[in-house]
């Protein structure tokens, strides 16, 4: 069966040089909601098909108006018509209608948007929820890993054959020539000639029966991670990595996970305000005292900022990436739901 290896992109890779990066395709990020639009899009979008890479688009649903979002993504997805396949990104961070109206949700937003373009979007979703939106009629790209360990493109990734799909995201922190960071990884269980008729407004398949991967005997025996628990192995990492935690990544927002989340605001505390405070994981009168009135807020660059991104990972909320020191943006808004974070705000991450 034919295949292919691509990536998925988005602000945060804003500098990558694609002619550099190993891929088939590449599937770069336009909206999210109603009111964001990436500035990098068309110019990743472009530089895609200049370098005669199949192009793929993607729509962040918050579960609003879906004419409203349905629109917000078409203002940038018309240009490709034709040129691109189109995907409905369904995840529960930010969305409100995740685990509740998904099947409904995710069909009149395929539907507007094959009437409005007569291509049939692609649905991205984990692969715990999948069922949710199985019978909407949309290819799938399904996303499901095995770990949080880095790793470059795999020839048969983990579970593959357990299920079909037409795309499999099978890895958050991939590492590829040409570019010093992670990456998202993927595997297409189709040619271009296929995903060039996907993007095709007379070339639009009714079925994918032909072109998902069939379903065989699963080629592991590791229990599924879902996509919160993918979030929440990211943030023990970073933890790890942060303030020394030395934790077990593992997903699972424990005992130590929690005493990991305090150990990593205590470093916060010490790197911006020289607290002098002891990493012992303990939020007692010592921490209380030394965080004070403190607060971080949206546009501000601080250690706090780095602190606060890893308690939403460690949370299950998605910040969008984690910096060194870092700055609070909308990702980071959105994952803690204020613009200035507080010493509650922090404590209740943290509990």
């Amino acid at each position: 069966m034919a295949s292919m290896n691509g990536i998925d992109i988005s602000a945060w890779q804003e500098n990558i040089d694609l002619s550099k990066v190993p891929c088939d395709f590449v599937i770069v990020k336009a909206t999210e909601g109603t009111g964001y639009t990436s500035n990098c899009c068309v110019k990743q979008c472009d530089k895609t098909l200049k370098l005669n890479k199949c192009l793929g688009l993607y729509h962040y649903a918050n579960g609003g108006n879906v004419k409203a979002e349905a629109d917000r993504f078409l203002s940038v997805a018309k240009k490709y018509v034709g040129k691109a396949i189109f995907v409905l990104d369904w995840e529960s961070g930010g969305n409100s209608q995740f685990g509740k109206n998904d099947y409904a949700w995710c069909k009149e937003w395929c539907n507007y948007v094959y009437k409005k373009t007569k291509v049939k979007p692609f649905i991205y979703i984990q692969k715990s929820a999948m069922n949710s939106v199985k019978n909407v009629g949309a290819p799938l790209w399904i996303a499901q890993y095995p770990d949080h360990n880095r790793t470059g493109y795999q020839v048969t990734p983990w579970n593959e054959g357990a299920y079909s799909c037409a795309i499999r995201q099978y890895s958050s922190v991939g590492r590829l020539n040409g570019y010093n960071g992670d990456l998202d990884l993927n595997k297409a269980y189709f040619d271009k000639a296929q995903w060039k008729k996907y993007a095709s407004k007379a070339g639009v398949i009714s079925s994918i029966s032909s072109i998902v991967r069939p379903i065989t005997k699963p080629v592991a025996s590791k229990p599924a991670t879902s996509s919160t628990s993918s979030i929440i192995k990211k943030g023990q990492t970073e933890a790890n990595k942060f303030a020394g935690c030395n934790i077990i990544v593992d997903g699972i927002r424990g005992v130590e996970t929690k005493k990991a989340a305090v150990k990593v605001v205590q470093t916060g505390l010490n790197k911006d305000y020289g607290a002098g405070l002891t990493v012992d994981g303990i939020w007692g009168s010592a921490t209380d005292a030394a965080f004070g009135s403190h607060y971080v807020k949206v546009s501000e660059c601080q250690w706090m900022v780095t602190a606060l991104e890893i308690l939403c990972l460690l949370k299950g909320k998605n910040p969008k990436g984690v910096e060194y020191p870092g700055v609070f943006g909308q990702g980071l808004k959105k994952a803690c739901g204020t613009s200035k974070a507080v010493k509650k705000t922090f404590k209740d991450l943290c509990s």
